[in-house]
């Protein structure tokens, strides 16, 4: 499959420390501009989370319209990671959650391997990332992704528990990053981000 294209280094034109993630929705540009994406080397091997690979570090999250920003660009693999309160999120499913309320959100890493986009046999399309959740009734959120933490495009809706989704609306062929927007009505809670 084609790389999705990344350059080494920052984005053009940004810096490491002011780099701000571009979104339409007031409440996401106040996360993005507290949670700054871990610096990610294009030259380490990128392994396949397969079905073994949760998501691992916590960027930040926004709660009753406050951003947090829980871990910045000295998270690494295997590295010390500041605790963060959404840190239920991370690891397997295990039943222990992180409840978004209205346009609340949380945005995670797979820093120790990647979701990668997967086919049958017959070259359709199969699921490659899961997000483990409970949903009230009428909730929703919007799930996004991107490689490098900066560049996020929306994936589709997170609108049933426990929902999978192909990478092929992302129009790219493998994700580190992933964030989950609440809809108005909040209502969502999400258990484990997992690669498949």
């Amino acid at each position: 499959m084609a790389s999705p294209g990344l350059t080494r280094g920052s984005p053009a034109g940004h810096d490491n420390g002011t780099h701000c993630h571009l979104a339409g929705v007031a409440a996401l540009a106040l996360l993005c501009a507290c949670a700054q994406p871990p610096t990610i080397s294009i030259d380490t091997p990128v392994t396949d989370g397969g079905t073994t690979a949760f998501a691992d570090t916590v960027i930040g999250f926004g709660k009753s319209g406050v951003a947090s920003s829980c871990n910045d660009q000295s998270a690494a693999c295997g590295g010390t990671h500041k605790p963060c309160d959404a840190d239920a999120v991370l690891g397997a499913n295990d039943g222990i959650m992180w409840a978004l309320g209205a346009n609340d959100s949380v945005e995670v890493a797979f820093l120790c391997s990647v979701v990668v986009q997967h086919t049958t046999d017959g070259g359709d399309e199969a699921p490659s990332l899961k997000i483990w959740s409970a949903m009230a009734a009428g909730a929703s959120a919007v799930v996004e992704v991107s490689f490098d933490g900066s560049n996020f495009t929306t994936l589709g809706p997170l609108d049933t528990p426990n929902k999978t989704f192909g990478l092929s609306p992302s129009n790219l062929d493998r994700v580190r990053f992933v964030r989950i927007v609440a809809n108005a009505s909040g209502g969502v809670s999400i258990d484990a981000v997992q690669a498949l």
